[in-house]
């Protein structure tokens, strides 16, 4: 940036003429080559119909705004996750921890909907609208929220940031190691709820595995037994 050949602009663009670009303040600049980097769509509507509770397209749905769960799910679309969806720490850091802190959740979530009995689960309305109104009132007082048009806005000047989590990466972490169950609708496969509870017997029982292996690991103390 020190270079004495780089000179920072900040003034935008207002057309690409013949011998380079114009600035909004009438300056031309002469150019040998054009790199346009800003192109990206982050508007976070699918490229195709994707259609969840009676019928709702996630593309109407992120048509005016997208709102999400985390970063990760939408509502009336169950059994729906998405990496780095509309609040995500898409500015934080490294990607590939944060994939796999989502993918974790992800696990833990459908490891619950496979072993307890459940064919769907999907965010509730509720929970995503405090979500959505508590990285509201976070991002005013950050940089992002400054007067400038970018993408962590949509391409807008002003509004809500809606790209970004609302806090620090270690914050978002923290949040993700927490599953917060209850901020789903979840549908049982059963009308009784405790009926993945079966015969009442373990596997471990089943298969004739040893189920008192924690007398031979006596440092294992009070933790909990989990087979």
């Amino acid at each position: 940036m020190n270079e004495t050949n780089v000179h920072v602009v900040l003034d935008p663009i207002d057309a690409v003429v013949e011998e380079g670009i114009r600035l909004k303040s009438g300056e031309s600049i002469s150019i040998d080559v054009l790199i346009c980097a800003t192109g990206f769509d982050l508007s976070w509507k699918p490229r195709f119909p994707i259609l969840g509770r009676n019928g709702t397209n996630l593309q109407d749905q992120f048509k005016v705004r997208p709102v999400g769960y985390l970063g990760i799910s939408a509502p009336n679309m169950p059994n729906y996750f998405v990496y780095f969806g509309p609040n995500s720490p898409l500015a934080h850091g490294s990607a590939l921890p944060a994939f796999e802190h989502i993918t974790t959740y992800m696990i833990r979530m459908i490891h619950k909907a496979q072993t307890q009995g459940y064919h769907s689960f999907e965010p509730s309305k509720q929970p995503i609208s405090h979500f959505v109104k508590h990285a509201d009132a976070f991002f005013p007082r950050t940089v992002w929220s400054t007067k400038r048009r970018s993408w962590f806005k949509g391409g807008k000047e002003q509004g809500p940031v809606y790209a970004l989590h609302p806090g620090s990466r270690v914050h978002w972490v923290h949040m993700m190691n927490e599953l917060r169950y209850e901020d789903y609708n979840w549908k049982t496969v059963n009308s009784n709820k405790f009926a993945y509870l079966g015969n009442g017997f373990s596997l471990r029982e089943v298969e004739n595995k040893d189920v008192t292996w924690y007398l031979d690991e006596p440092e294992a103390g009070y933790r909990s037994v989990i087979y």
